[in-house]
């Protein structure tokens, strides 16, 4: 396999993932859209929240991982 190879899988998997988060923030931009009684003018809004709330879940499983491997490790 070349270096090449490897690049374009690395970019077709970011590119998933990247389509994947989006996808997930339009949901969520959608759900909050709704919560409000559809009211149009919070489009900016809605999308910001919803980033940061797709953003924060996507760390808490990585503080989730390091708390447990501290714990396995440590005792703690």
């Amino acid at each position: 396999m070349t270096a090449n190879s490897n690049t374009d899988a690395e970019t077709t998997t970011n590119m998933d993932m990247s389509e994947d988060r989006a996808e997930r923030i339009r949901q969520r931009a959608y759900e909050l859209y709704e919560a409000r009684g559809q009211e149009a003018g919070h489009e900016i809004d809605d999308w910001l929240q919803a980033e940061a709330e797709i953003e924060a879940s996507e760390k808490a499983p990585e503080k989730h991982n390091a708390r447990a491997r501290v714990q396995s490790c440590c005792g703690g």
